[in-house]
């Protein structure tokens, strides 16, 4: 009876002293270890899902800006990678040729050239944050929301075309580098390396080829002369000096076998002498449009050539090859009225 007593007395009193100091730091010390072990593994796995994220995001712009360029090479008919080769004032912001000129392309005859360039950010006037130092532009046509172009040149209504941002992301060393060495052919290789947050970028190459055959080579019954300095790409581009009676001719050995013509009168009465090429010839207006209206004479020579007459008594001569000529009337200004093929000294008078 004494030692059951005894013994009861011993665990109340075990009972009564609880957990010991050294006891508790020890479980403090352990839950404190797998907080840290927890923490670090959520933070580690926070940051992989970060650069996943980062990478994915960069692929993403990556491919989006590599497929608006090989869709709209394959939309073109020639690749120029000269500045030389390219009239770069159609673009209303000013581009420099040997640091900031990349490539165009000559997407139809009555567009002006979609021109690529890369520039600093430091010269955006909206002083936004943008991703790198740099950023990838397109100045050209627009498009619509269906897709299709617009900014045809129509005239002295053509206007200078405004840069747009493709993709920012760029740096001195992570650029857009153009890798075809032609200056005019009819594929792009290109490297594109991008950059994202910090030190990560993702870079690679692309290849694409233009258009066989032009599917837009000449005007239907659309004006190419303009009355500002601008250059039609794929053709030499001769104007009338005035509004008198001038005789406009390509000069002997300017112009290339392959290289297509286009003459714009003034509606002066000028004759238009064509070359062996593919000719555009437009007797043109004078300022004002109103009468009296010079007759013009114009002749196609060989080639499959285009004539458009003005609003005087025009003598159009297809010479060989074929002929597509249009003449003024009262509802409409040009009319296609027909095709000589093969007929030489074809005349036609329009009234």
């Amino acid at each position: 009876m004494h030692l059951h007593h005894q013994l009861l007395i011993e665990q109340r009193q075990r009972v009564a002293t609880g957990f010991s100091l050294l006891e508790l730091l020890l479980a403090a010390s352990m839950g404190g270890l797998l907080c840290i072990v927890a923490a670090d593994a959520m933070i580690a796995h926070l940051r992989s899902n970060a650069s996943l994220e980062a990478t994915e995001r960069l692929r993403s712009d990556w491919s989006r800006t590599s497929h608006f360029i090989e869709s709209e090479v394959a939309l073109s008919e020639r690749v120029l990678t000269s500045a030389e080769s390219v009239n770069l004032n159609q673009c209303s912001t000013a581009i420099a040729a040997d640091s900031e000129f990349r490539f165009a392309l000559e997407i139809r005859r009555d567009l002006p050239p979609a021109i690529y360039f890369v520039r600093s950010n430091s010269d955006d006037a909206e002083q936004q944050v943008w991703n790198g130092s740099h950023s990838l532009f397109r100045c050209g046509p627009g498009i619509d929301q269906n897709g299709l172009y617009t900014d045809a040149i129509t005239g002295s209504e053509q206007q200078a075309g405004a840069a747009s941002r493709l993709v920012d992301g760029l740096g001195e060393n992570c650029t857009l580098e153009v890798l075809t060495a032609a200056p005019v052919s009819k594929s792009l290789n290109f490297r594109l390396c991008l950059k994202g947050i910090g030190q990560q970028t993702f870079s690679g190459t692309a290849s694409t080829y233009s258009r066989i055959s032009p599917v837009f080579s000449y005007p239907n019954a659309t004006s190419l002369c303009s009355d500002q300095d601008l250059s039609i790409e794929g053709f030499y581009k001769l104007s009338g000096g005035d509004s008198n009676s001038n005789t406009l001719a390509v000069p002997q050995g300017a112009v290339p076998a392959d290289q297509d013509v286009l003459i714009c009168g003034y509606g002066g009465g000028d004759t238009i002498e064509g070359s062996s090429a593919n000719d555009v010839l437009e007797a043109g207006d004078l300022p004002g449009g109103t009468p009296p209206h010079p007759s013009a004479d114009l002749n196609g020579q060989d080639g499959n050539d285009r004539l458009l007459g003005g609003k005087g008594d025009d003598t159009l001569n297809g010479g060989e090859g074929t002929m597509f000529w249009w003449e003024w009337t009262a509802t409409t200004r040009w009319w296609a009225a027909a095709v000589k093929t093969g007929i030489s000294q074809a005349s036609v008078t329009t009234a």
